[in-house]
């Protein structure tokens, strides 16, 4: 999957605590995504969720890695 769908429907809230560190996991989630590593990218959007609870294309994405998995 492209990563330009990844980050389609824009990006975070930069409000949370750790911006670097959000980005550090948005990118791995967005390479283990494109690299069909379904569990590994649902593990890392959901980390992604934590530090930016309101970003609703992490929340896509991690429905569409979830949904891989099965």
């Amino acid at each position: 999957m492209p990563s330009a769908l990844l980050f389609a429907c824009g990006g975070p809230s930069l409000d949370t605590a750790d911006p670097v560190e959000l980005w550090r996991w948005a990118s791995r989630a967005v390479a283990v995504t494109e690299q069909h590593r379904f569990a590994d990218a649902e593990e890392a959007w959901r980390k992604v969720l934590a530090l930016a609870p309101d970003w609703t294309t992490a929340r896509i994405n991690l429905g569409i890695a979830s949904l891989n998995r099965s």
